[in-house]
């Protein structure tokens, strides 16, 4: 059993690692650190309730702490944990400065200490199902890669990622994701086209991109608004040899919002109808719906347990995230 504490008890906490956590047999919630005091004594009677990171950082009986809190605290937070022997697994955005996080990786590595970056996006249905597309080399070389993320939220909400603070806005939280994707699909660009805005009444921080990622002879393109009551795709790939479209984001988010967790009736990592191949033989369009990989953010922790456990490397190396965060401190 891993024994685990949790640093901040907010939505990326309660929605986003404690169902899986839970669901995990090879996870025990030992302790947390949150002001949330009152809430988690109901809920996990026996866990330990730390008030500081270097409170957390002294406890001798955890082998692994996850990191929930607000993107301007992951570098300090991170630090002291790790100087405490702590083995991490760090939400993403991993750090807001390049420096940062080639300082928390050495620091990892010099104490023998496992540092991984929660990436779940990596286990979406749309980019899963990509990515064996990719590897059963169905596709061809990739020239053009796009992927939205749109979402209906007209109404500035009073939390920290939207207000004018270091690490808020909508580019450092999803667009970490999508930037992320670019970069496993068609490497580093040689620049970026940058377009944000904050469109929506009242908003301090941007809550729209649009970015274009040039390559010689490649394009890519991540898109996100807060204003789209609808939106055209998630994934959409052209190659040489045939084209790829994913309709729908991954349920998975959806169900845990909706208090749904893996193993519950009605849990599913696939939305039917989302897959489509397109390809051209003897000058006629050939429109295929292929089945779509279910989507699984558990994953992550089950090679979390295999990398604490069986010395295997861990789910997201944070040196490949490193490159998104070089990126993401120059947009």
């Amino acid at each position: 059993m891993i024994k685990t504490a949790i640093v901040g008890y907010g939505k990326s906490a309660q929605i986003f690692h404690l169902p899986f956590l839970l669901n995990n047999p090879n996870y025990q919630i030992t302790a947390f650190c949150s002001s949330q005091i009152q809430s988690l004594t109901e809920k996990f009677p026996r866990a330990r309730i730390y008030s500081t990171v270097e409170d957390l950082a002294g406890d001798t009986d955890i082998d692994l702490v996850v990191i929930c809190s607000p993107s301007f605290l992951h570098y300090s937070q991170a630090k002291i944990l790790l100087n405490g022997g702590k083995n991490l697994v760090v939400e993403k955005p991993f750090c807001l400065k390049s420096a940062q996080a080639e300082g928390l990786i050495s620091l990892a590595e010099q104490k023998n200490l496992k540092l991984s970056v929660y990436q779940n996006r990596r286990w979406d249905s749309g980019f899963l199902t990509l990515k064996k597309l990719i590897a059963d080399d169905i596709l061809g070389e990739i020239n053009f890669y796009e992927v939205h993320i749109d979402r209906w939220k007209p109404h500035v909400q009073k939390r920290w990622r939207e207000e004018p603070i270091e690490g808020a806005g909508i580019i450092f939280d999803l667009g970490a994701h999508l930037i992320d994707q670019v970069i496993s699909v068609m490497g580093e660009p040689e620049s970026i086209s940058v377009d944000k805005l904050a469109q929506r009444p009242g908003a301090l921080v941007e809550d729209y991109f649009h970015l274009v990622f040039q390559y010689p002879l490649k394009r890519a393109i991540i898109h996100s608004s807060s204003l789209a009551q609808t939106s055209p795709f998630y994934i959409l790939a052209h190659g040489s040899k045939a084209s790829f479209l994913h309709l729908t984001m991954d349920p998975q988010e959806a169900l845990l919002n909706q208090g749904l967790a893996p193993g519950l009736p009605g849990w599913t990592g696939t939305v039917p109808g989302s897959s489509f191949l397109f390809s051209n033989k003897n000058g006629s369009l050939i429109k295929t719906e292929i089945d779509s990989v279910p989507g699984s953010y558990g994953d992550f922790y089950d090679l979390m347990f295999k990398s604490l456990s069986q010395g295997a490397p861990v789910p997201v190396c944070p040196r490949e995230v490193l490159k998104s965060i070089k990126i993401l401190e120059g947009l």
